[in-house]
């Protein structure tokens, strides 16, 4: 099997050009080689346009997805000849020449983390170019993917709508180049490692309380889970609820809760009601959590967790995305008053004044933008 990635084009004779190879078992095959396929016309006609399929059962316009743009390819090779069997986008997959890992971050969508900042702040046509592939940008200069070396339409085209959002809030040429500095700095390879606790589960922080118990300092945590992963405790062992947090508040109901407690201060105001790994342990009967990842960072699968950052965080990466007027944890903030479910009394007084504070931030930078949009008009 030889795992690739390269571009496709045309239509009824599909061409693929190795761009990079991740794994290849002995065939003779280099970067800059090119293949073409046949697919042939079937019998089903919609609209007036016949489709046309391979072996495999692909037919035009699955396949259309794909052209003119990096894709991986999975293929074997069958007397000397090249087979391609499935491709895989870039902007949804990363693969190694070990496994394929996931980027869809269980549906977290990069619109929402836009909508947050911008809404009712722009008056800009949305350019879903980029929020679609941010992934994708993301693993630029990573040993998976190089766009420096390898020249291609549809980088040079991500790289224009990169230019053209940072010209719209505000920067300039300099941050720029300062963010694909960044972007090219240190970047790793994806890693995983075997985790072993007692507790494991996806879901939010809907509530943070400093307590004192037995003379010590703890966070009382309510947790809103989706997924229970692990619990050697049996106490949440069969709780697995796909959408608890979502579709409770789609139907204006709490949703299902677990207590839990944090030795010494709570966790960060920008972790409520942000879809977070939550990982502990058991103290007698009270759950202990230890920490939390993000699932933009790390997506963990039985018993083991993969570090997806490669050398540069999500939240680092969008945070050159911000005006500069703004922070990500302004529109953190915000939208930790957009998910309560109840008041205040589910933070802290610290972590109040923070809300409020971001909330004024980002009311006073939309109430500016809108001002310069009438102004102009």
């Amino acid at each position: 099997m030889s795992i690739t990635w390269g571009h496709l084009t045309t239509n009824k004779t599909i061409t693929i050009k190795i761009l990079y190879i991740i794994k290849n078992k002995g065939a003779p095959i280099r970067a800059g080689d090119q293949f073409q396929f046949e697919v042939s016309p079937n019998d089903d006609e919609t609209n007036g346009y016949t489709n046309y399929t391979n072996s495999y059962g692909w037919n035009s316009d699955d396949l259309e997805q794909y052209f003119y743009h990096p894709v991986y390819m999975v293929a074997d090779y069958e007397k000397n000849k090249l087979e391609p069997k499935e491709f895989l986008h870039m902007n949804k997959f990363i693969l190694t020449s070990e496994d394929a890992y996931f980027l869809d971050r269980f549906g977290m969508i990069i619109p929402t983390q836009f909508d947050f900042i911008f809404e009712g702040c722009l008056q800009e046509k949305r350019d879903y170019f980029l929020e679609q592939n941010m992934e994708l940008l993301h693993a630029f200069y990573t040993p998976y993917f190089s766009p420096s070396q390898k020249k291609w339409p549809y980088a040079e085209v991500l790289k224009d709508k990169v230019k053209d959002h940072f010209m719209t809030i505000g920067k300039n040429e300099k941050d720029i180049q300062l963010f694909y500095k960044r972007l090219s700095q240190n970047r790793k390879s994806i890693r995983v490692s075997p985790v072993n606790t007692e507790f494991i589960a996806l879901g939010y922080i809907g509530g943070m309380e400093n307590i004192m118990k037995n003379n010590e300092s703890f966070c009382k945590i309510k947790v809103f889970p989706n997924v229970i992963f692990s619990d050697r405790s049996f106490k949440h062992k069969y709780l697995f609820i796909e959408d608890n947090y979502t579709d409770s508040r789609r139907k204006g109901e709490l949703p299902k809760t677990i207590k839990a407690l944090k030795k010494g201060q709570c966790f960060s105001t920008t972790k409520m009601f942000q879809l977070n790994y939550f990982f502990g342990s058991y103290r007698n009967s009270s759950l202990i959590l230890d920490s939390l990842l993000s699932p933009w960072d790390f997506h963990y699968s039985n018993g083991k967790l993969v570090d997806l950052r490669m050398g540069f965080s999500y939240d680092e990466f969008l945070s050159y995305f911000v005006p500069k007027e703004l922070t990500l944890d302004d529109a953190y903030y915000r939208t930790s008053i957009m998910g309560s479910f109840s008041g205040e009394e589910n933070f802290t007084s610290y972590q109040i004044e923070q809300i409020n504070a971001g909330s004024k931030k980002m009311i006073e930078y939309c109430e500016e933008q809108k001002s310069k949009n009438k102004n102009k008009q």
